[in-house]
């Protein structure tokens, strides 16, 4: 009887859209509760601070840590950072400095010479700090705000943080959490804790890690490394329900079995130009694009489309179809604004500055240069071919897997994750995000709009002002 019932639901879009609606109101009730009961739960978005004063100083020493100390032995400038709800956040400095750290243990010493740094620091703290330094205000402190841009735009490197739908967010320090973060003269980023556990690390490198003897307190505080994860899966639970909501009997049920059980496979040298412009996407286009790399990644499309013009089969299997095209594209829009909502948790209050040609062209450069290869390569290559010797379900667990396991390489290769951020951003938020994309793809078949909605979710996050 339940089965029946089950199947009558599933087989009812009505009364499908019905029960995941209601379930998605529960889920989204319980993740607004844990946001009350717990602040930090969420973490922090990650914006770049507002620079209202600043200071020049000669000749400063700070020892504000107990194993380690940053000194400016000439000029330099200090200049408070407020969040956007203008509250101080912390401390840029701008100079020739030195970082000295010495291990608890006396068996490590190392010097970092360094021009610009980042500390956290609350009003309290602040004031304490400057009681004895002697700072000559400056008369346009804006000036200053380029300077510390590099510096300022990458600050989440220094907390416990993860990329959520586009979106970094961190947790920030409790009060009297001692960190620092400091931009090498290679412009390379080094960060240092001293709160329980001491942690210095430099971009790209191993973490030294060592234990404090005397302080207590934790950073990430326990609380956070429990309720975050739970809090993103919730998230992530209402992005699955969304996605089944939003593609409820958007192919018909013949339409369905059509385009799963009927297709042939196209030939192997198809599956073949896919992996070769998926591995040129990569290998090709390697820091500011040039004309030629996007002149050979045409080509290779060129290889794609030509040979098989006339193969209508070949090109529904591939996603190519016009089937309810328009209902498909605005699913894929309203999933994807949808998604990074939940990423920023936050309104946004605008859009970024620029001409629309600049807009235009970074659309079309994400879709065809990056979203489409992506999808044709794990969701055609991967998905597709799997699922026709196994089933749809089966398909989209082993692609998901797949994507998993080549984020954590290229993560554990980067050596910038502490292991409990390993956990969060390879174990649970990319397994989640490939499973919704993978999921969204099979309901509806259509490279285009899962192209469309991978692109939405990368271009949003740039376009969209907080």
């Amino acid at each position: 009887m339940m089965k029946l019932g089950w199947k009558a639901y599933t087989q009812n879009p009505i009364a499908f859209s019905i029960l995941l609606f209601v379930v998605f109101i529960l889920v989204a009730s319980s993740t607004v509760l844990m946001m009350i009961g717990d602040a930090q739960v969420s973490g922090e978005l990650s914006q770049p601070m507002q620079i209202k004063e600043a200071y020049s100083f000669h000749n400063i020493q700070i020892s504000y840590f107990d194993y380690a100390m940053i000194s400016f032995p000439q000029n330099g400038y200090f200049i408070p950072g407020y969040n956007q709800d203008g509250y101080l956040e912390g401390i840029f400095f701008w100079g020739e400095g030195i970082f000295q750290f010495h291990s608890p243990d006396g068996t490590s010493k190392q010097t970092y010479p360094f021009r610009k740094a980042f500390l956290p620091m609350d009003e309290a703290s602040y004031q304490i700090l400057i009681f004895d330094l002697d700072l000559a205000p400056i008369p346009n402190p804006t000036s200053l705000e380029s300077t510390i841009t590099s510096i300022n735009s990458q600050r989440s490197f220094l907390y416990f943080s993860y990329n959520l739908f586009g979106y970094t967010r961190y947790y920030p320090a409790q009060q009297d959490g001692h960190l620092i973060l400091l931009e090498g003269q290679d412009q390379a980023l080094i960060r240092y804790w001293e709160n329980q556990s001491i942690l210095l690390q430099k971009e790209g490198e191993k973490a030294f890690h060592y234990q404090h003897p005397s302080l207590q307190q934790e950073y990430p505080v326990p609380q956070s490394m429990t309720g975050g994860p739970l809090f993103i899966i919730s998230l992530f639970t209402m992005a699955l329900i969304a996605t089944l909501l939003l593609t409820t009997d958007i192919i018909s049920q013949p339409q369905w079995k059509f385009l799963v059980g009927e297709l042939k496979h196209p030939p192997i040298s198809y599956l073949i130009t896919i992996f070769l412009l998926f591995a040129g996407a990569h290998i090709v286009i390697r820091g500011e694009p040039h004309y030629s790399q996007y002149i050979i990644l045409l080509i290779l499309y060129s290889l794609l489309i030509i040979p098989y013009l006339g193969q209508y089969k070949a090109w529904q299997y591939l996603g190519f179809h016009t089937m309810n095209l328009p209902s498909l594209l605005f699913a894929a829009v309203v999933l994807a604004i949808l998604m990074q909502g939940m990423g920023a948790i936050q309104f946004p209050t605008g859009i970024k500055e620029g001409p629309w040609t600049h807009t235009i062209g970074t659309l079309i450069h994400i879709f065809f240069f990056t979203a489409l290869i992506q999808e044709l390569f794990w969701r055609v290559l991967f998905q597709n071919t799997i699922e026709r010797y196994s089933n749809p379900w089966i398909a989209l667990l082993l692609t998901t897997l797949a994507i998993t396991i080549s984020n954590l390489i290229f993560n554990l290769a980067t050596e910038t994750w502490l292991p409990r951020q390993l956990f969060l951003q390879s174990m649970i938020i990319i397994p989640l995000g490939s499973l919704i994309t993978g999921l969204f793809y099979q309901r509806t078949r259509n490279i285009w709009a899962t192209s469309l909605f991978t692109t939405l979710l990368i271009f949003l996050p740039q376009w969209l002002q907080f």
